[in-house]
């Protein structure tokens, strides 16, 4: 490649950037998907299923960056975890800054952000820990509300592989009336369904994927 392997950033926009020694697969991966251009994504995550050892090097040397696999299947799950009584704040208005430094005041953090369009409509989505009442003095045209709990899946091989993509569509159809937010990464997956819904789509997951053999 044309630089000497991967950086704390980019290092043609920043002089500051230090490249580093060595980087676990997984963050390789991330770093891929969010705009890296080191390597391509599909093949680190090949080399990851594969346990197959890389070296990323400017070309025509041998200094560069050590990236270390561990040995999995064509995917894996690393595990699941579902957090209650939380809370999902659907915000349909161009008034970010107010409800985070209303959560945050109220001594509460926010577990998950995503800010997007949907039919032209800014929405901006935030899970957080806070108590659901805190939000009674909070009236708000533009501002929905709802109790939720929240799944996070972590692993790799997410967006490539089509046991996952399979299972992805099936808990998307099956379970369409109980999710709030769907997010996928190379990974991690993250749902926020309704209140009392997490252990059933996580049982779901447990009998797709058959964690117990895996884990």
């Amino acid at each position: 490649t044309y630089v000497a392997g991967f950086y704390t950033l980019d290092p043609f926009i920043f002089i500051s950037a230090k490249k580093l020694k060595c980087i676990d697969t997984q963050s390789a991966i991330e770093l891929a998907s969010s705009g890296a251009k080191v390597m391509e994504q599909k093949s680190l995550e090949i080399t990851f299923a594969n346990d197959i050892p890389l070296k990323v090097c400017k070309s025509q040397t041998n200094d560069g960056t050590d990236i270390f696999p561990n040995t999995i299947k064509t995917y894996a799950i690393t595990g699941v975890s579902f957090k209650n009584r939380l809370c999902v704040v659907k915000n349909y208005r161009n008034n970010n800054k107010k409800i985070q430094n209303y959560i945050k005041n109220c001594g509460n953090r926010i577990l998950f952000y995503n800010d997007n369009l949907e039919d032209n409509t800014h929405i901006e989505t935030i899970i957080s820990d806070i108590d659901i009442k805190n939000f009674q003095s909070l009236k708000q045209k533009y501002i929905i509300v709802k109790p939720c709990e929240l799944i996070t899946v972590c692993g790799v091989g997410f967006l490539s592989n089509e046991t996952i993509l399979h299972m992805i569509k099936d808990i998307k159809t099956t379970f369409k009336k109980d999710i709030f937010l769907f997010n996928i990464t190379p990974t991690m997956i993250k749902i926020a369904t309704k209140a009392k819904k997490a252990l059933k789509i996580v049982t779901f997951i447990n009998k797709f994927c058959n964690l117990e053999e895996t884990l």
